[in-house]
């Protein structure tokens, strides 16, 4: 076979690929996607066991599908995919041969045996031993014959990796220096050598004892080598993602680093000190010293994520010189604004770097502090920490750089174009919020296992379904007396037995305090929120003012275009920037800027979320104030609204008049600070009042109507209003929270009910406006599809809307409640039918008034209804 016939050209970036490395790129990368995959279902299913309204298994199944995520998705999806990108980075960047290609091989073939082992060995349910698999649990010695399998594969490939960049040197197939992207895979290699040493060599012992050729394992040494391979494996990630950062980069807009010994010292300075940042596991070991504890937690941790800190600014400078080099200049964020969002692989890219900075880098700093970290780290904080580093930052990245290796690898084109584009937001927003509530419910003090609180019994033994060694080689594991007493502890909390009162547990209060704040429920909620720290407001200050400019930025309105139409007051007005325009400014105008009217429908959605709640009210000055929250958020999304659509209302003969647009009030920085201000009280009142849960309903509700609908959806997709029948659904989940955090099921079916209620309300009004927003550029339904679409479209909304409405009916919901949701149905039923038949402007306003009946009756029917049955007001 001719040198020629080892590689083909692709015609698109003119790179020279080796076919056996291309081979190899996909098989790793196809098996990377299905391990993927199959964590994702075993994480899903972990998900709705933790969800105490579904509990979907049983504990034993509970922890072997722990397990099963932990293997699946952590190392199995993550190393599979970096094989690809080492293999990727070497031969094609640099239109190389590739080194051994058998041995190459060699390393998927280990690897994929590895897998398969350990996940047999999992689903036979004798080694649910979770991903860290601390002795003295003990499972199946396939399991780690399966790991160690594993680890000598990828290791075989990081070879391949290193005899590659020999050969590429050898054949002086490129010049100079190899590419950032290449030295990013080289750091992550070397990275790997020694995490997948520390797994090999802590995993032979461990399978020796599981077989019974030694006498045990001691489990300080087993945890301090094994960290060695969890937390470093990490580490891989992140030098492997940060490379992917740059190559999309380079690929998508030509982006060239600002300064690359800059960037090279950074992935440098991984390998040099990422390492350090493992010991926050070991904090409460008593072989491990205080003063080496000390120094990583105050002054080791900083220099471990010093090199991220500097990818996280030059991947973003970078960014932003190719674009100004493209004319992209005006203002501080027009080459944000006009990059290619619509490409996944730079959305999903710029999302990874954003949320592994701010989720993942973030919460890492704060684990890395010793305080915080032997409160927090058992807690869900810390898998919300791993979710926001390995899901948010690397597979995010991963996935993104898939939609260009797949045209230029599998030589295919992506399906679904549309759906692609939208992928990495949806994952983008789901994994966010997973992070962030896991984090959150962590600060909280919800604990890492279910424990004893499985179905509200104690869980059956054993719990975790990997062997536990007789009493003989159990002597053997642990010399270290703290060691053995927090094992022994470890292993009754697990098994659902009581732990023994010791004189740690009766000396205190400050203990038994933590232990009912860890307790949960909304009782624990409400006594933390009381405790909550003052100066968290100083914080708050500061960020404000961190994002004002921005916010001024995306929000600025050209003076020039409002002049035109609305005369030299708004002009001068914009110019003074003062907010309230002097002499001109009536109370009238004012509360009109806050959309009062919308803020009450909002309010009362509220009230009837309590009332649909199956937990017996709220005492009566709570209901009180979550209703003023309610309503408060609500009015600071209004004001929001009136603030960033001046330029749309002036076009619209409809809303000529508001006060904004007329010059009444003037839109100046300080209606940033209004309506924080007002956000702010409505959601710490909320929070302060009933839980935690309902002020972040209550939070949500404002940012859904204010900032997801009004600055993003509005001017982009007829689907705007679609989105934003969220903020009314919100508010409901905000009352039903307030009086139970376990959302019944009829709580849930009434928002879902506002959210349907939404889209044929507005689009009514927007059929009988049509020619405004037409004019305005607004992409409503009936604009872009035409009335007689919009009119099916509505009918479409309102059949399941009616009939949802009376099912709260089977939850506990009167007789009062079904008249007045079957009569408001009934008639806007008729009404959508009739614009069916006559799509006009006169049946569109009379539709619109229709759906405000039938919300009026709706809540009306709710709130009468919890009344009457004592669920609205405890006394």
């Amino acid at each position: 076979m001719t040198a020629a016939t080892h590689f083909r050209t692709c015609p698109t970036t003119g790179l020279k690929i080796d076919r056996s490395a291309e081979n190899l790129i996909k098989a790793n990368a196809v098996v990377a996607v299905v391990f993927l995959l199959i964590g994702g279902l075993f994480g899903l299913s972990i998900a709705l066991t933790r969800w105490p309204a579904v509990h979907l298994l049983p504990a034993d199944w509970f922890y072997l599908a722990l397990t099963a995520h932990g293997f699946d998705v952590l190392l199995a999806w993550i190393i599979f995919f970096e094989m690809a990108v080492l293999y990727f980075a070497s031969a094609i960047l640099l239109n190389s041969r590739i080194a051994a290609p058998r041995w190459g091989w060699a390393q998927f073939w280990l690897m994929l045996v590895g897998a398969l082992m350990t996940n047999v060995a999992v689903l036979q349910g004798n080694s649910s031993v979770m991903f860290t698999s601390y002795p003295p649990l003990v499972a199946a010695p396939h399991f780690y014959l399966g790991l160690v399998l594993f680890a000598v594969g990828a290791l075989i490939g990081c070879a391949v990796f290193f005899g590659t960049l020999v050969v590429a040197k050898d054949e002086k197939t490129y010049e100079g220096s190899v590419p950032l992207v290449t030295f990013g895979a080289i750091t992550a290699a070397i990275i790997a050598v020694f995490t997948l040493a520390c797994g090999a060599i802590i995993l032979i012992p461990t399978f020796l004892w599981s077989v019974g050729i030694i006498s045990g394992v001691d489990p300080l040494m087993y945890k301090l080598v094994w960290w060695g391979m969890g937390h470093s494996s990490q580490q891989i990630n992140v030098s492997a993602h940060v490379a992917v950062w740059y190559a999309i980069g380079a690929m998508v807009l030509g982006a060239k680093p600002i300064s690359e010994k800059v960037s090279r010292m950074a992935f440098l300075m991984y390998i040099l000190f990422l390492q350090l940042a493992s010991a926050h596991h070991l904090l409460v070991e008593p072989g491990v010293s205080s003063s080496w504890k000390i120094f990583n937690t105050s002054y080791a941790m900083y220099l471990a994520v010093l090199g991220s800190m500097i990818h996280g600014m030059t991947v973003p400078g970078a960014i932003e010189a190719a674009q100004r080099a493209k004319g992209f200049n005006k203002g501080l964020f027009e080459w944000l604004r006009k990059a290619p969002w619509g490409n996944p692989a730079f959305a999903g890219m710029f999302m990874s770097l954003v949320m592994f900075g701010f989720l993942g880098g973030i919460s890492g700093v704060v684990m890395g502090t010793e305080q915080i970290n032997l409160i927090m780290h058992n807690t869900l904080y810390v898998p919300g920490h791993f979710h926001a580093t390995v899901v948010a930052g690397t597979t995010l990245a991963f996935m993104a750089i898939t939609y260009l290796l797949v045209p230029l690898i599998f030589r295919r084109e992506v399906m679904f174009k549309k759906v692609a584009q939208w992928q990495p937001y949806v994952f983008g927003l789901g994994i966010a919020g997973i992070s962030l509530f896991m984090m959150g419910a962590g600060t909280l003090g919800c604990p890492q296992a279910l424990g004893h609180h499985f179905r509200g019994r104690a869980l059956p033994v054993p719990v975790l379904t990997g062997r536990v060694p007789d009493a003989g080689p159990q002597r053997a594991v642990g010399n270290h007396g703290r060691d053995r007493r927090c094992n022994v502890h470890r292993r009754r909390r697990l098994l659902g037995l009581p732990r023994p009162q010791d004189r740690r547990q009766r000396s205190g209060a400050a203990r038994a305090g933590l232990r009912r704040g860890i307790g949960g429920g909304s009782g624990s909620l409400r006594q933390r929120g009381h405790a909550q720290d003052p100066r968290h407001g100083r914080a708050g200050r500061r960020v404000l003012r961190l994002i004002r400019p921005v916010l001024l930025r995306e929000l600025e309105v050209p003076c020039r275009g409002l002049a035109a139409e609305v005369g030299a007051n708004m002009q001068d007005a914009v110019a003074q920037n003062t907010g309230l325009a002097e002499g001109r400014a009536s109370w009238r105008s004012a509360v009109e800027v806050f959309k009062p009217r919308i803020g009450l429908e909002i309010m009362f959605a509220g009230i009837a979320g309590v009332a649909m709640s199956q937990g017996g009210g709220l005492p009566l000055m709570q209901l009180l104030v979550l209703a003023t929250a309610v309503f408060l958020a609500a009015a600071s999304a209004g004001a929001l609204n009136h603030l960033a659509e001046r330029d749309l209302d002036a076009r619209m003969s409809r809303t000529r008049g508001r006060p904004f647009v007329t010059g009444k009030l003037a839109g100046g920085s300080l209606w940033f600070v209004v309506i924080g201000l007002l956000l702010t009280i409505a959601v710490v009142s909320a929070g302060l009042a009933t839980n935690w849960l309902a002020a972040t309903f209550v939070f949500l509700g404002a940012f859904t109507y204010g900032v997801v609908y009004t600055l993003w959806l509005k001017r982009r997709t007829w689907l705007n209003i679609v989105v934003g029948g969220l903020a009314g659904s919100f508010a409901v989940l905000a009352g039903a929270a307030a009086v139970n955090p376990d959302l019944g099921p009829a709580a849930w079916t009434f928002a879902v009910v506002l959210f349907l209620w939404t889209p044929p309300h507005f689009w009514s009004l927007a059929m009988y406006y049509r020619q405004d927003y037409a004019d305005a550029g607004v992409p409503m339904l009936p604009v872009v599809f035409g009335d007689r679409v919009a009119a099916r479209v509505i009918l479409g909304h309102t059949i399941p809307l009616v009939l949802l409405a009376l099912l709260p009916v089977a939850w506990g919901a009167g007789i009062f409640y079904l008249a007045c949701a079957a009569a408001g149905g009934a008639y806007f039923l008729y009404r959508s039918v009739v614009l069916v038949r006559e799509p006009t402007q006169k049946n569109a306003i009379r539709n619109f008034l229709a759906s405000l009946l039938q919300l009026t009756l709706l809540l009306v029917g709710a709130i009468v209804d919890g009344a009457v049955a004592g669920r609205l007001v405890a006394y």
